[in-house]
């Protein structure tokens, strides 16, 4: 059986950082041999303080979580942290910016904007990896858009999860949630923006290993997705935080 090693990163539709959501842990459940699970991956929850350049990911197709537009990032307010003391940032037109990183445990990003490009606020833990995926809000409304019969609904949460394997996506995975959503999982397809519906026969995800819970139920501070990466592995299962108004975007690596 694989190990699954999972990084999360949230996208929040104009939550307060300190919000009691974002402060539950990545819980891995179901297992395997040696104990594996779904846990935070990369090495950056703690620094000796090094000032490093890292990126907010505009992105530009929602599948994959990691295609960023070239520019139109600029001006967006990243917090390192919560309480007074946290460092900020501001910036550039691609999304790039500096900031000192502080000694700690479960450090956690948040992007706001401002500014002319509306996104969705964006929290994620600082897991290691150098880019924050972000969506702006026009992004996300024309997705739901494009999958009817979903409809926006500022009470429920969605959570977005690419799934790969020694660094690529994860063809023919499946998952499900607890407590289950208004909609059935989506999993990413032949378009941007139309995706798969899981109860179709045979679906799974496809060429860029994603999948999307649309509308959580929003009054849970938490969900339990349980993945299987294919037929020859375990599921595995784990607890994100999820709130009304939020996506949560999960990535989770096999090895």
């Amino acid at each position: 059986m694989r190990q699954i090693v999972a990084a999360l990163c949230v996208v929040v539709f104009g939550a307060c950082q300190n919000n009691e959501a974002s402060n539950l842990p990545v819980n891995p459940g179901g297992g395997g041999p040696g104990g594996g699970g779904l846990h935070l991956d990369g090495g950056r929850d703690s620094s000796d303080g090094a000032r490093t350049t890292f990126k907010v990911c505009l992105l530009t197709d929602p599948r994959g979580l990691d295609a960023c537009a070239p520019n139109g990032a600029a001006n967006l307010t990243v917090t390192l942290g919560s309480g007074s003391n946290a460092p900020t940032a501001t910036t550039a037109d691609d999304g790039s910016f500096t900031i000192q990183v502080p000694s700690g445990n479960g450090l956690v990003w948040y992007v706001t904007s401002t500014g002319t490009t509306p996104i969705m606020p964006t929290m994620m833990p600082a897991t290691g990896g150098s880019i924050i995926p972000a969506v702006t809000q026009d992004a996300y409304n024309t997705l739901y858009q494009a999958n009817p019969p979903l409809s926006v609904d500022a009470t429920a949460a969605d959570v977005f999860m690419r799934v790969d394997i020694n660094g690529n996506p994860v063809i023919g995975a499946t998952a499900s949630s607890s407590p289950a959503g208004t909609y059935p999982p989506l999993y990413d397809g032949a378009s941007s923006q139309k995706w798969v519906d899981s109860t179709l026969a045979n679906a799974a995800t496809g060429t860029a290993g994603t999948v999307w819970f649309p509308a959580l139920p929003g009054a849970s501070s938490s969900a339990d997705l349980t993945v299987l990466p294919s037929v020859d592995d375990t599921k595995q299962t784990f607890t994100v935080p999820i709130q009304a108004g939020w996506i949560t975007m999960l990535f989770a690596a096999a090895t």
